[in-house]
C-alpha cells in the first residue's frame, strides 16, 4: 500500500472532526483505519488547530473554529459587585459548538447541566445578554454602519451575538464580559455623563426624543417598551447609580394617555408588592414635557462600577429543561422538580404569577422573570420583580386602543393556595388604580370594572380576601 503522507493524515483527521465534533483518539483511529499510535503522532502536530477536553483515555479532541475572524478562544470575566475584574472561564469554538472551561473549580450550576462543558451553540449565559427588545432593535439598526450585521435582530445567529459581545459588549446586562478589550472598556469607563437627580425633568424628555429618533441605542437592556438607561447622581447621599427609564408617548393623545396610565400602574404594583415583602426594584414616577417616565434602579448594577450576574427564566429553562416555553407557573414547577429552584421560591413566583393574571398582565413571558447568577447559583434565587403591569390594556402594535375583555382563568386544585394568596393583593391593586388621580378617568373606570370581575370570580370559586 502507498504510504500516506503526514499532511494527508492531518486532513483525514480534520475531516472527521469537522463532521463529528469531539472524538477520542480510539474513535479517530477506528474511523480513519489507522493505529492509535499513528493518530497520536498526527494529533501532536496539530495542537494549534485542536481543542481537547478530558484526561488520559477519556480525552476528546475537536477542531477549533475561527468565528468571524475573531479567533477561536476567548476569556470571559465577571465584574464583581465592588467593581473588580474576576476570571470566569474560557470559551472555545469548535466545529460543532462551544466548550466552556470554568476558571475555578466547576461551579454547581455547571455541574448540573447535561453534557457540560460542551454546548451545541453559544452558551446560555452569553445568549441571554444579547441585545433584545426596544433598545436591542435600536442597536441592531445601528450595527450595519460599523460591521456586517443584519439590521434586524431576528436574523442574528450565535456568531453575530458573539461578535457583538466581543466588539461592543462592555455595557451588557449582568456581570459577564467577553474578551480583554471589552473588560478594559468596562473598567475605565468614566461617569462624566451623570445626571443630577434634580435635573431629570429636563434630561428625560430630551433623551426620550433622541431614543424615538433612533440616535442613542445605549445599554442593551431588554424589554419591548420604549426605554433608555441613565446614570443618576444623588447629591444629598453622594450615591451614583444606573436606572432604566420607561417612557410614554406624549400624554395628549389616547395612546400616550394609555401608556402613561400603565406606567403609573406598574409603579403602584411595585409599591404594593414591596410593602407586602416581595422583592421589587426601587422605582420613581416622573411627569415632564407631557410624558410619563417610570424610573427603575438597575438591580444588575451595584454603585458606580459594580455589577451582578442575572439570567432570565428563558435561559435557565432552555438549558435545564430543554425547552423555554410555558407559563411562569409551569416552568418554575418543572425547574423546582429538577432542583434548580427551591420549593419556597416556586411558591413565591407562583403567587406573583397569579397576581399578574388577576391584574391583567398578559405579558408574563420567560424573559420577564430573572434569577441571580453567581458561582454558587444552584438552586437559583429570583431577582427583584419587574414589568408587572396590566398589559392586556396596552395599545396594539398598530397604535390602536382596541377593546379587550378582562377574563380570569379558573384556579385548578393545584393553584388554589397561591391564587388565594394573590387575591387580596390584586384587590388592593385595582382599588389603588381606581383612586389614583395620576391615572385618567377612562382607566380608573376600567379598574372599577376589573375589580367587579375579580369579585365575581372570587365568589364563583369560593375564595376569600375581598375586603
Amino acid at each position: 500500500m502507498p504510504q500516506i503522507s503526514r499532511s494527508e493524515r492531518e486532513r483525514n483527521l480534520e475531516q472527521e472532526l469537522r463532521v463529528s465534533g469531539l472524538l477520542s483518539g480510539s474513535e479517530l483511529a477506528r474511523r480513519t483505519r489507522s493505529s492509535q499510535a499513528t493518530v497520536h503522532r498526527t494529533l501532536s502536530g496539530m495542537t494549534e488547530r485542536l481543542v481537547s477536553i478530558g484526561s488520559t483515555r477519556s480525552t476528546r479532541h475537536g477542531l477549533r473554529q475561527n468565528v468571524r475572524n475573531l479567533g477561536s478562544s476567548w476569556p470571559i470575566f465577571r465584574i464583581s459587585p465592588d467593581g473588580q475584574p474576576v476570571s470566569f472561564g474560557q470559551l472555545t469554538a469548535f466545529s460543532r459548538g462551544y466548550i466552556f472551561e470554568s476558571a475555578n473549580e466547576t461551579p454547581t450550576w455547571l455541574r448540573n447541566i447535561e453534557g457540560q462543558p460542551v454546548f451545541d451553540g453559544l452558551p446560555f449565559f452569553l445568549t441571554d445578554i444579547r441585545p433584545q427588545g426596544f433598545i436591542g432593535r435600536a442597536i441592531a439598526r445601528a450595527m450595519p454602519t460599523r460591521v456586517d450585521f443584519p439590521p434586524d435582530l431576528r436574523f442574528w445567529n450565535d456568531e453575530h451575538i458573539l461578535h457583538y459581545l466581543y466588539e461592543f459588549g462592555s455595557e451588557v446586562p449582568g456581570d459577564l464580559i467577553l474578551g480583554e478589550r471589552m473588560l478594559n472598556e468596562a473598567l475605565v469607563v468614566s461617569r462624566s455623563n451623570l445626571i443630577q437627580r434634580n435635573d431629570r425633568t429636563e434630561f428625560y424628555p430630551d433623551e426620550a426624543e433622541r431614543m424615538m429618533a433612533g440616535e442613542t441605542p445605549g445599554s442593551s437592556a431588554g424589554g419591548e417598551q420604549p426605554k433608555f438607561t441613565a446614570w443618576i447622581s444623588d447629591s444629598p447621599s453622594g450615591e451614583n447609580y444606573e436606572v432604566i427609564v420607561k417612557f410614554s408617548p406624549p400624554c395628549d393623545t389616547p395612546v400616550g394617555s394609555r401608556w402613561a396610565d400603565l406606567l403609573v400602574c406598574e409603579f403602584l404594583a411595585n409599591q404594593l408588592l414591596g410593602s407586602e415583602g416581595f422583592d421589587v426594584p426601587d422605582t420613581d414616577l416622573i411627569v415632564a414635557s407631557s410624558r410619563t417616565f417610570l424610573e427603575s434602579r438597575r438591580f444588575d448594577r451595584a454603585g458606580a462600577y459594580g455589577r451582578r450576574g442575572v439570567l432570565t427564566a428563558e435561559a435557565i429553562a432552555a438549558v435545564y429543561l430543554g425547552a423555554a416555553d410555558g407559563s411562569w407557573i409551569d416552568v418554575v414547577r418543572s425547574l423546582g422538580n429538577a432542583g434548580a429552584i427551591s420549593e419556597g421560591d416556586v411558591e413565591r413566583i407562583s403567587v406573583l404569577a397569579w397576581f399578574g393574571r388577576l391584574t391583567a398582565n398578559t405579558d408574563m413571558h420567560l424573559g420577564n422573570l430573572s434569577f441571580w447568577f453567581t458561582d454558587d447559583s444552584y438552586p437559583y434565587r429570583p431577582t427583584p420583580l419587574y414589568d408587572m403591569l396590566p398589559m392586556g390594556f396596552a395599545p396594539r402594535s398598530t397604535g390602536e386602543l382596541a377593546e379587550w375583555e378582562f377574563t380570569l382563568p379558573p384556579p385548578l386544585p393545584i393553584d388554589l393556595r397561591t391564587a388565594q394568596q394573590a387575591l387580596p393583593l390584586a384587590v388592593s391593586f385595582w382599588r389603588c388604580v381606581s383612586k389614583d388621580e395620576r391615572i385618567s378617568g377612562t382607566f380608573r373606570n376600567i379598574a372599577d370594572d376589573c375589580s367587579e370581575r375579580l369579585h365575581a370570580w372570587a365568589e364563583r370559586f369560593s375564595l376569600s380576601g375581598l375586603t
